[in-house]
């Protein structure tokens, strides 16, 4: 048996030593992925649980199926897995998803099966991309920087901008997936699965939510350890000598004396810690979106705060509505003497594949305070009417 006695340990943390946590934390609905820096006891508190009664089912956990303990494994071991096994079934399932989804939709036409759909198309698009930037660019330097530390030597691969600059977008990339995710549960539970098929479609989903949330957890809490606030061991503390080592090949000047470079790379990244939510870098993002569909129309809102009416493009090409625009974001600040600007630039690119009851030549758009809302109304046809059932009496004559 395993027995766990630090409650303030980082759930993230917690759950990248023990597979039975995570597991449990996935039945809870607890957040061990994006929200990892709370204590186990702080995460059960927050959610309203029953502290002691997870407790006892912590205290349960059989330590034959903890599987790896991750923190304590290289980081090479740990990036093949997430290859080979996380990365891997994701696709898989999400491909099978795909092809349910079509069977699904076309079969019973459910309002509720077509907008979560539409959030699993949004989700497929980012994670899809999002992989792919891991596995060609962020997996090799993270190797690289292992044996470069190891030998002694300069990493072989680079990331512009440093590992630390590249790590950070990609665990705000990983909140955009996270929202995506609760969505789609949230619509998941929403839905009735009757039919075989939309019970396999259930599964798959389910499949998808839990290695993503598995891999995210190893990236941020693992991988990417200067994320977490736990003691960590040796181990971890050789991985933040490696962050720094490839920072300062990634950004050193030869003239530079080395302590000065350091001191600067530290306030550099104190900034994305203090400020994880601010966009530093060129990247595309994603605006949150819901869809509501009443008795008369299909309403799109679409939330895209810090933008102006210029900045925003829609545009209806064979029955796709293409929401697209640009966020131009600038801080300026005073620190000692001299002034700095910051800038930011994202686009970003969300589509919606409209049904054929709609009337596309009557949608409108406003945007206000933040805020863009598309009204698409159905054609006449498509809304309920209401039927008046004229009902008569019978009357029997008397005898």
């Amino acid at each position: 048996m395993t027995r766990v006695t630090k409650y303030d340990e980082p759930i993230g943390i917690a759950a990248a030593r023990h597979r039975g946590m995570r597991e449990l934390f996935e039945v809870y609905g607890l957040d061990y992925y994006c929200e990892g820096n709370l204590s186990i006891d702080e995460a059960l508190e927050g959610a309203g649980l029953d502290s002691r009664a997870i407790r006892s089912r912590i205290e349960r956990l059989s330590s034959a199926d903890a599987g790896p303990n991750w923190p304590d494994e290289p980081l090479s071991v740990l990036i093949d897995h997430l290859e080979s096994q996380d990365h891997e079934a994701v696709r898989t399932a999400m491909f099978r998803a795909a092809l349910l989804f079509g069977d699904v939709c076309h079969a019973r036409g459910d309002r509720r099966l077509l907008a979560m759909r539409m959030t699993f198309r949004d989700l497929s698009s980012e994670v899809i991309v999002h992989m792919e930037h891991e596995e060609h660019m962020l997996f090799p330097a993270i190797n690289a920087l292992e044996e470069a530390w190891r030998q002694g030597e300069e990493p072989s691969t680079k990331i512009e901008g440093g590992i630390r600059a590249a790590a950070g977008r990609f665990v705000r990339e990983h909140a955009v997936i996270a929202r995506h995710l609760t969505t789609l549960r949230r619509q998941r539970l929403e839905a009735e699965a009757n039919a075989a098929t939309t019970v396999e479609l259930f599964a798959q989903l389910e499949r998808v939510e839990r290695h993503l949330h598995e891999s995210m957890n190893f990236e941020n809490y693992v991988a990417f350890p200067a994320r977490s606030r736990s003691k960590t061991p040796s181990r971890n503390y050789q991985r933040r000598v490696l962050m720094n080592f490839l920072t300062r090949f990634d950004r050193i000047d030869p003239f530079d004396e080395l302590m000065t470079l350091r001191n600067r790379m530290d306030r550099f990244v104190s900034r994305f810690a203090d400020q994880p939510d601010q966009e530093l870098f060129t990247t595309k993002w994603a605006p949150t979106a819901d869809v509501v569909e009443t008795k008369d129309s299909i309403i799109i809102k679409a939330e895209l705060t810090g933008l102006t009416e210029k900045d925003i493009n829609v545009e209806l090409e064979n029955g796709v509505l293409m929401l697209k625009g640009e966020r131009r974001l600038e801080k300026e600040t005073d620190e000692k003497g001299y002034r700095r600007i910051e800038r930011s630039y994202g686009t970003f690119n969300r589509s919606f594949t409209l049904p054929p009851n709609v009337d596309t030549t009557k949608i409108n758009a406003v945007y206000n305070n933040g805020l863009l809302e598309i009204t698409i109304p159905k054609k006449e046809e498509a809304k309920p009417k209401a039927i008046h059932v004229d009902v008569k009496k019978k009357l029997t004559a008397a005898a």
